[in-house]
């Protein structure tokens, strides 16, 4: 995933854009994590990461969408 930590040894820039969807999430700040989460997805190696899919689940419940 482009901006997963683990796939970007390094980029504090990539590390910081992932950790900030999941920060507003446990902020309860649905919308914004969702917005992240879908500016994520139009990366086509990130679009199908499993640990994306799952928080966009979570946040999906959330906003009831």
């Amino acid at each position: 995933m482009k901006f997963h930590p683990d796939k970007n040894p390094g980029d504090k820039a990539a590390e910081k854009k992932f950790k900030e969807a999941q920060e507003l999430f446990e902020q309860e700040n649905w919308l914004s994590a969702y917005q992240i989460i879908l500016e994520l997805k139009k990366d086509s190696r990130s679009a199908n990461y499993p640990q994306l899919l799952k928080l966009e689940e979570r946040v999906k419940l959330k906003l009831q969408i």
